[in-house]
């Protein structure tokens, strides 16, 4: 699916930023409530109506989506033809919202080494039936390293089903844990991207390498964060 990220719970340096809200290739930040409405009625489309999923947090009246995440998230969009057609949501952990509703999902004590305002959570992907080819969801995640880079951030975690783990190994993310059961969708993998782990992005041949080179991003690899991630792929072998 590219439907959600909870089926799926998914820049610096020498080179030049985007204007303020937007970034390279078209997606933007949801700075208006028209935006934001968007962003809401795609993800009720996509979750709700096509894949029947019970959220508690649905307002059936008006056909959104929306919780108490986005008050302090980041909601970026992709439109076509001046409607919504991709969106994504990025949290940071040094927000009380984040942390409650996340820290113990991603075993945040883990990562204690580092600054809860530079790691980042990725949910609430949705991309609508007709614009589920490579060019919503590259523009997408894309979107969100960018942003993650020029706010300095370290890790970025994501929850998803099995059907997507591929899809996010392919930009990088890792598996350190086993699967959970969600409540609302089921079995849910927790992957996380090392952002500056330059080395690691080239071997997996990453769209993100690209643009950590051309942001001048220092490679950043960290041991015990390997450690993490390779301890998880020995138990599973």
């Amino acid at each position: 699916m590219l439907g959600g990220m909870e089926n799926s719970t998914i820049t610096l340096g020498a080179a030049a930023f985007a204007p303020a809200g937007s970034f390279c290739g078209g997606a933007h930040l949801a700075n208006s409530q028209t935006d934001r409405l968007g962003a809401f009625r795609l993800r009720y489309a996509c979750y709700i109506a096509e894949q029947r999923k019970p959220y508690p947090d649905a307002n059936h009246d008006n056909q959104m989506l929306s919780d108490e995440l986005d008050a302090d998230g980041e909601i970026i969009l992709v439109k076509e033809g001046g409607a919504v057609s991709g969106t994504v949501r990025a949290n940071w952990f040094d927000s009380h919202a984040t942390h409650f509703s996340y820290a113990s999902t991603f075993e945040l004590a883990r990562f204690s080494a580092i600054n809860p305002s530079e790691i980042a959570v990725c949910s609430r992907l949705a991309v609508s039936p007709e614009h589920r080819d490579a060019r919503t969801r590259e523009l997408l995640f894309n979107a969100i390293y960018e942003r993650g880079a020029a706010r300095n951030t370290k890790l970025c975690f994501v929850a998803c089903a099995t059907r997507l783990v591929r899809l996010f190994r392919r930009y990088g993310f890792r598996e350190y844990q086993t699967p959970y059961e969600d409540a609302v969708v089921g079995r849910l993998h927790r992957l996380v991207l090392v952002m500056r782990d330059r080395a690691h992005l080239a071997r997996c041949n990453s769209p993100f390498s690209r643009i950590a080179s051309e942001l001048d991003l220092p490679d950043e690899s960290q041991p015990w964060l390997t450690n993490i991630i390779d301890s998880h792929r020995a138990i599973v072998r």
